[in-house]
Order: C-alpha cells, then sequence, then structure tokens
C-alpha cells in the first residue's frame, strides 16, 4: 500500500481517531486508516479527509454507519468525487469505495427500518439465547442522543422483540438489554436469508458453457460465498418451485445470459422482485442477443473464462457484501 508513517490521533465526527497514515505506492493519493475501538474503521483519502462537509447534526450518522458496517465486516474508502476511478483502479483489499453524501445515505429512513437494522446487529454483538448487552451508546441505535435512543428502545419492547433496563436513569451505564422469544422467532425468520452464504447460478447448462461453470463457481468459492446450480441439487420436489425457494434463501445470485436461455430471465427476474443482487454476465460473442429488458443494466461482459472468473471475482468483492479477508 506504501509506506507508513506514526500513528496520530485526530478528531473526527465529534470523537477521537488512531490515524495510520500512508502514502500510496502510486503516489497519486494517500491513505488515513483511521480506527476507534468503539466505532470501528473507516479509510479517507487525505483529499477526502480535508475537504470533510459534514454538519455537525449528522455526525452521529456517520458513526452508526460505521459501526453497524464495522460489525458486517464491511469497510468504507471515502474519496472525492474525481477520485473514485483511481482509487478504485488502485486498491487491492476489499473495501467499498464512496462519498461521504453516499456513506450517509445509507442511514435508515424510518423508524421500521431501524427497528430492523437493529435487530440484526444485535443478533451479532449478542448471539446466544439470554446473553445481555450491558453499555451501549446512542450511535449503535442509529439515535442522535438519550431520549432518541429510548424512544428507540420501547417501540422494539413494544413489538416484544427485546428487554431492557427501562426503569434505571443510567440507561447508557447498564441497558441489561436482551433479545426476548419474539426477538429471536423475528431474527430467525429473516436472518437465513440476510447472512446467507449462497449464491444462485442461473446459467445456460450447456456443455459448451461447463468451463464457465466452473470459473463462476471458483470466483463465488474464492470470494468466501458457497455457489448453487440447481442441476445439482439432489430432491423430490417440482422443479420451479425448488428453485424459487433456493433464490430466495440466496444472498444473491449470478445470471449469465449467454445463450438467450428464458429460465435465466425469469429467475434473474425473480430475484429482483426478492430484493436480490443480480451479477449479469454474458460472453462477448453473445452480446448483440441480449434482451432489451435487462440490456441496460451492468453486464461482466467475458471473452474467456479466465477473462469471467477474474472480471466476477472483482464485481463481487466490489458489490456484494464485503468481507476482510
Amino acid at each position: 500500500m506504501g509506506s507508513l508513517l506514526p500513528m496520530e490521533s485526530i478528531s473526527l465526527f465529534g470523537i477521537s481517531w488512531e490515524n495510520e497514515f500512508s502514502n500510496h505506492h502510486s503516489g497519486h493519493f494517500n491513505i488515513n486508516h483511521l480506527t476507534n475501538k468503539e466505532v470501528g474503521d473507516i479509510y479517507f483519502t487525505q483529499n477526502a479527509l480535508q475537504n470533510i462537509d459534514c454538519a455537525k447534526e449528522n455526525y452521529y450518522k456517520a458513526l452508526s454507519i460505521i459501526f453497524e458496517n464495522h460489525l458486517n465486516k464491511k469497510f468504507f474508502f471515502i474519496c472525492l468525487e474525481n477520485e473514485r476511478v483511481l482509487v478504485k483502479e488502485s486498491i487491492i483489499k476489499p473495501v467499498l469505495i464512496c462519498t461521504l453524501e453516499e456513506l450517509l445515505s445509507e442511514f435508515p429512513q424510518n423508524i421500521v427500518e431501524i427497528q430492523s437494522r437493529i435487530l440484526l446487529m444485535l443478533y451479532i454483538r449478542i448471539p446466544k439465547y439470554g446473553q445481555h448487552l450491558g453499555k451501549i451508546c446512542c450511535f449503535e441505535f442509529f439515535a442522535e442522543d438519550e431520549d432518541e435512543l429510548r424512544f428507540i428502545l420501547d417501540s422494539m419492547f413494544r413489538k416484544n422483540w427485546i428487554e431492557y433496563n427501562n426503569q434505571d436513569d443510567d440507561l447508557l451505564g447498564d441497558s441489561r438489554l436482551l433479545i426476548n422469544q419474539n426477538g429471536w422467532m423475528e431474527i430467525e425468520k429473516n436472518i437465513t436469508q440476510k447472512y446467507s452464504k449462497q449464491c444462485f447460478i442461473a446459467m445456460n447448462f450447456a456443455e459448451g458453457l461447463k468451463k464457465a461453470s466452473e470459473c463462476i463457481k471458483k470466483a463465488i468459492i474464492d470470494t468466501g460465498f458457497s455457489p448453487l446450480r440447481i442441476d445439482e441439487k439432489y430432491h423430490n420436489n417440482e422443479i420451479s418451485g425448488e428453485i424459487l425457494f433456493e433464490i430466495k434463501k440466496s444472498h444473491f445470485i449470478i445470471a449469465d445470459e449467454t445463450g438467450q436461455k428464458n429460465g435465466v430471465y425469469f429467475e434473474a427476474g425473480y430475484a429482483l422482485g426478492n430484493g436480490k443482487d443480480v451479477i449479469w454476465c454474458c460472453k462477448e460473442s453473445d452480446l448483440a442477443s441480449l434482451h432489451f429488458d435487462t440490456r441496460q443494466y451492468n453486464h461482466i461482459v467475458w471473452k474467456d473464462e479466465n477473462d469471467l472468473y477474474k472480471k466476477l471475482k472483482d464485481r463481487i468483492l466490489g458489490t456484494i457484501v464485503v468481507k476482510e479477508n
């Protein structure tokens, strides 16, 4: 990445961070790796850090998003808009490259979304039945202050998802927060899809694409996920229902349209309708045959199997939930 300089403490979003500054080997930009033991990690280019334009009322939003993504082992690299392409081409480490405005846009839009995302964070933090959280911070619950925190927790208590120390004034000092039975049932109803490692492969199963299929599987496995082709699964069910079931429980799908099979279009459409990420692929020689309805999506256009593997691996790392290696 470049030469490291001594660590320094800096203030950002109203709190102190340890900053590990380094000169990128390309010489075109410098990197600031900021760490706070309570919030997590975030990366900035030097220009983005020096030109931060974040209103004080948005500090807690930035901290909330950094904390949530740190729990999910997902890290942001903040740059200016005119640095995006250069950073994307230069950074190997799996990070989400964006502007500060794009990071802040990840903040939940309503109380329902806040409740659901908090519940999933609690699942990561207290994965055992009956386990409690002690000390908590407002930003860990998308709250600006203690009054808002208590309102959010009360709303989840009324849904009978959590129990917490709602009698003591010292909420931040000892929350005694736990997920109760109904909260666990809500988590277990949705958790398989949210944290699924499965990737469904929709493609033409022709013999001529067998090597392409193996490259797709390798790219999926090498990025930490598990591939599934429906023709390779043993089952006694009606095939269409089995396809829909597996798509719904997958984290994302790969749709390779080479050969223009109707089933691929159907499966990709069903995935999109269920809020799944779809990575579209097509061999260069078949690109002109793409259906009009999907042509506007950003496709991986591949020349050969090695090209497919490299591009697909990079796309999964760059667009799907990124895990720290």
